[in-house]
């Protein structure tokens, strides 16, 4: 069975964006629980009572619910679109995150990295 380059071109662009993705939702969880660790720090220097900041201190844990349960949901999607990769025949390929995992074998089956395929075409 063939499957066309049109096919392996669409899920190398589609995993190149959900990697993307999960990096963004990584940096903005990251980037928030900077913010948080920073405000009883802030408070101090600044000579002012918790009360003065404390739903700055609220909206930060939220913050980080949020980014915290955004990380869920593309883990979620991640997973969703691997289902969707083998419905549509793309099993054999490895569309990774640019680190190297370990070749699969899956009966007589064996997963190529894509990019390996693209250093061959």
């Amino acid at each position: 069975m063939s499957i066309s380059q049109q096919k392996i071109a669409t899920a190398h662009k589609l995993a190149k964006q959900l990697h993307a993705t999960e990096q963004a939702v990584s940096e903005a969880y990251t980037e928030m629980a900077k913010f948080a660790a920073m405000l009883p720090q802030a408070q101090a220097e600044a000579n002012v009572s918790r009360i003065v900041g404390r739903k700055v201190v609220a909206k930060a844990g939220e913050g980080m619910s949020i980014a915290s349960n955004l990380f869920q949901v593309i883990t979620e999607a991640h997973l969703l679109l691997t289902a969707v990769q083998h419905q549509v025949g793309l099993e054999v390929f490895d569309f990774g995150a640019g680190t190297d995992k370990p070749k699969k074998s899956f009966g007589s089956t064996v997963v190529v990295p894509a990019r390996q395929l693209e250093q061959v075409a």
